[in-house]
């Protein structure tokens, strides 16, 4: 089964480095991003039938890190689908995370 990679671009030698990966059965991951306009959760995910990816934003929720591996989203008002993701499709955007002071470029590719 293939996976949905998640890769950032590197700031200086702009090479792509995977930063992780959902499969199949596998409980979404997810991203924020923190604009001037607010905070905006993404959230990502293969579907189960290894068809593709999709990737969705939240349309008002909020998130709360556990641990260095857990996050929890609550969303009352549901997602909005961003991207779907057919086998060897990739899609581009820009965030800048919690941990990072200025925005890079995410790579999500569906292998």
């Amino acid at each position: 089964m293939a996976p949905l990679e998640l890769e950032a671009q590197h700031p200086r030698t702009k090479e792509w480095v995977k930063i992780g990966e959902v499969k199949p059965g596998d409980r979404p991951g997810s991203i924020s991003d923190n604009t001037p306009q607010g905070r905006q959760i993404y959230l990502f995910s293969c579907k189960d039938d290894d068809s593709g990816a999709i990737i969705y934003r939240s349309k008002f929720g909020t998130d709360v890190d556990l641990s260095n591996t857990v996050r929890s989203v609550s969303n009352l008002t549901g997602f909005e689908t961003v991207k779907e993701l057919k086998k060897g499709e990739s899609y581009e955007m820009s965030v800048k995370t919690d941990q990072s002071s200025e925005s890079r470029r995410i790579k999500f590719t569906h292998k």
